[in-house]
């Protein structure tokens, strides 16, 4: 049996613009979600999972990822990076070990590690304004010899850190993660680089083999748009992802997940344009709320800046017009993460991350909105 069509999906509701999501929520053409449709059949609905599709998931990532570096290279599917991440507790820091995270991030990593019961250090960026720094191209970066000063001096077992960071965006570059990797293999530390923001940076991922002791995680939930299918992916040398397929559960990953992965993947080159618009949208975006001194440049899939008090209640109706959520305003909650930017002197007003799609510089909304910054208060 045969299903005939997957409902266009853009947003919650037919009318709201969400800008308040880290994942994608656009399918990069409708060819895929045909091809997707003629995938699926019933019986992936009342089987075990095929672990052929795994495996051929697992060398697809390998060669799209690394082309021809991959022969050192294994790689690891689950169900979401979060699954990922709880592996790499358990495989990689004793129960009396300690992990080190970078504060604020991705929630998770905590949330885990004290799960397990393993020591929990925090290198909190908002502590010290000098962990920080605001680049003259207008990125908000790590200071990587302040981080690797705090590794020689607490020695984690295990590091989980962001590239491109979130929230803030910023990257850092392979020389500065080669060696603080070094540095934690004096005492067989191991780095946890996860990339779920890489692709909006690197839309090519034309990846070089890691060190021994760096494992990437990744998720199609950001860029590739297929959050609701949970499917994670890791890359490592055989040792780490060995380790982490010791500790997997049975059927992880169900086989309809697991046809969308491998449709996606087999469509690198839509996916890859994809990827490329939005990261164009990203920046020409950026480039124009930066005009108002208000707006932090990025390197995944958002942007934080900053609506000057004066502003705030134009904006405001301007949300409510439209339909817009924005992680920051209205009945939203905290988000997970910080939205405020605690660089001076743009710390004045109030904060907000908005995510980017495809062309929302050209909607009338964007559009509406620089009126309302250009007006003179």
């Amino acid at each position: 049996m045969k299903f005939s069509r997957i409902r266009p999906f853009r947003n919650y509701s037919s009318n709201s613009i969400r800008l308040d999501m880290a994942e994608m929520n656009e399918c990069p053409s409708k060819e895929f979600q045909t091809l997707l449709v003629d995938e699926i059949d019933y019986l992936d609905l009342v089987a075990y999972p095929d672990y052929e599709y795994v495996s051929n998931l697992e060398r697809k990532l390998v060669d799209t990822y690394f082309g021809l570096h991959g022969t050192t290279i294994n790689s690891i599917v689950d169900a979401g990076s979060d699954a990922l991440i709880k592996l790499c507790v358990e495989a990689f820091c004793p129960s009396h070990g300690s992990i080190l995270f970078v504060n604020p991030s991705f929630p998770m990593y905590k949330i885990y590690a004290l799960a397990q019961g393993r020591q929990v250090r925090n290198y909190d960026l908002l502590d010290d304004p000098y962990r920080l720094t605001l680049c003259r191209t207008g990125f908000l970066n790590i200071s990587m010899p302040l981080l690797i000063e705090e590794v020689k001096t607490s020695k984690p077992n295990m590091l989980f850190f962001s590239n491109p960071n979130s929230p803030f965006g910023g990257y850092t570059d392979d020389e500065a993660i080669n060696k603080l990797a070094k540095v934690m293999q004096d005492w067989g530390g191991i780095l946890i680089l996860d990339h779920a923001y890489m692709e909006f940076y690197n839309s090519a991922l034309n990846y070089e083999v890691p060190q021994s002791n760096i494992l990437i995680i990744k998720t199609f939930s950001k860029a590739w748009g297929l959050a609701g299918c949970r499917v994670g992916f890791g890359f490592g040398r055989s040792d780490l992802t060995e380790a982490l397929k010791d500790r997997q559960l049975t059927y992880p990953i169900s086989n309809v997940s697991l046809k969308a992965a491998n449709l996606a993947v087999d469509h690198f080159s839509q996916f890859s344009d994809f990827f490329k618009r939005v990261s164009r949208s990203r920046d020409v975006i950026a480039s124009r709320l930066a005009k108002f001194n208000t707006c932090i440049f990025s390197n995944t899939n958002s942007i934080h800046w900053c609506i000057p008090d004066t502003k705030l209640q134009g904006f405001t109706k301007l949300l409510e017009k439209h339909d817009v959520l924005i992680k920051g305003f209205g009945t939203l909650g905290t988000p997970a993460t910080p939205v405020e930017v605690p660089i001076r002197p743009m710390k004045q007003g109030h904060w907000c991350r908005m995510s980017i799609i495809e062309d929302l510089e050209k909607t009338n909304w964007f559009e509406e909105l620089v009126e309302i910054m250009e007006k003179s208060d």
